[in-house]
């Protein structure tokens, strides 16, 4: 279980060979074959937050996660927000024994000199965060920044399981679950033991 990329938007700029096999290497450490997430990296042709607003990709869900820039490393390679955000995502989906519950948001990115095209502040970061994108900053060092879904809008009326994008995973994750469970039994009838024999496993699964 966890995070799969459907697909990443990357910068033309030569650069992408050592994304792409950073991020297809740590997908398959981890992933189960479903596809609970997208990520979509945009261009960096903007370095103010309202003009990157703006830019902002339209069209896209509440199963997709939209990310700006990217961190530069000491060796001067530039990897972009989505890529450490679906590596660091990976690894915490391993510590929580496969269940996308937590989220890959306020992590330090290890080997991280700064950002790219601008390294934001708390306060512009969180104005990107506000309108569903999400981003690196400065803050304690280098860090990811936002977890939201591309369809959060903090000043609109956003669905409450479609804000965070671990909320997304976590029921896409339960969802999935369950239908692998019991989609052969309840497809011989949906009896009174069939559903007392539901309602047991899974709250021992929520447990």
């Amino acid at each position: 279980t966890g995070l799969v990329a459907d697909y990443v938007i990357l910068p033309d700029d030569g650069s992408n060979v050592a994304s792409w096999t950073y991020i297809e290497t740590n997908m398959q450490s981890f992933a189960s074959g479903y596809r609970a997430q997208g990520l979509v990296q945009m261009l960096e042709t903007e370095t103010e937050t309202a003009d990157i607003i703006s830019d902002k990709p339209s069209g896209l869900t509440s199963k997709c996660g939209v990310f700006y820039g990217g961190f530069v490393y000491a060796n001067k390679a530039k990897v972009p927000a989505s890529v450490v955000y679906a590596g660091k995502q990976a690894l915490q989906d391993i510590q929580d024994n496969g269940i996308p519950s937590s989220i890959a948001s306020n992590k330090v990115v290890d080997g991280a000199i700064s950002c790219y095209p601008v390294t934001f502040s708390r306060e512009d970061a969180n104005k990107l965060n506000e309108k569903g994108i999400n981003c690196g900053v400065t803050h304690f060092g280098i860090r990811t920044w936002g977890g939201y879904c591309s369809t959060y809008d903090f000043s609109g009326s956003t669905d409450k399981d479609k804000i965070f994008l671990n909320t997304a995973r976590m029921v896409e994750h339960i969802k999935r679950q369950f239908i692998a469970r019991w989609h052969e039994i309840i497809d011989n009838g949906f009896t009174r033991n069939v559903k007392d024999m539901i309602l047991n496993k899974e709250q021992s699964e929520l447990n």
